[in-house]
C-alpha cells in the first residue's frame, strides 16, 4: 500500500487464495515503522492495518467467496483487537490465534475502507 501521488511506502499485505475452504488467507499484514503501533506512540497514518484487511476482503469477493477472510494473530494483544474491533471469530479450537471475518463484520470493514464497483 502507498500514498497516490508521493509512492510513500506505508503497509504490506500477502494474501492467498483458499478454494478449497472458500475463503482468502491473509498471509501476512504489516505497517510501515512510522505507522506501526507496536512501535510508535506517535503513528504517521492510522488504519492500515484495517484496510490491508478490508483488501483481503475485496479479494475474497472476487474469488466469489463473499468476504470471508481468516488470518493468524501474531500475538494475544493483536487477537483482542481483531476480535474486538474487526468482528473476528476464533477459527479453530486448536490455534486460538486462527480467526475468521466473515458476514456483516467482513462487510463494516469493507465498506470503511472500500466501494463496491
Amino acid at each position: 500500500m502507498e500514498i497516490a501521488g508521493t509512492g510513500e511506502l506505508i503497509g504490506l499485505g500477502a494474501y492467498r487464495n483458499m478454494p478449497e475452504g472458500i475463503l482468502v488467507y491473509v498471509e501476512y499484514i504489516e505497517s510501515a515503522p512510522s505507522s506501526n503501533p507496536t512501535l510508535t506512540q506517535n503513528r504517521k497514518y492510522v488504519g492500515i492495518g484495517a484496510a490491508l484487511l478490508a483488501f483481503g476482503i475485496q479479494l475474497s469477493i472476487d474469488y466469489g467467496y463473499g468476504g470471508a477472510i481468516y488470518l493468524k494473530a501474531k500475538t494475544t494483544e493483536i487477537r483482542e483487537h481483531y476480535i474486538r474491533d474487526f468482528g473476528a471469530i476464533p477459527f479453530s479450537r486448536y490455534d486460538p490465534f486462527l480467526l475468521l471475518i466473515d458476514g456483516d463484520a467482513a462487510r463494516e470493514l469493507f465498506s470503511q475502507y472500500l466501494e463496491e464497483e
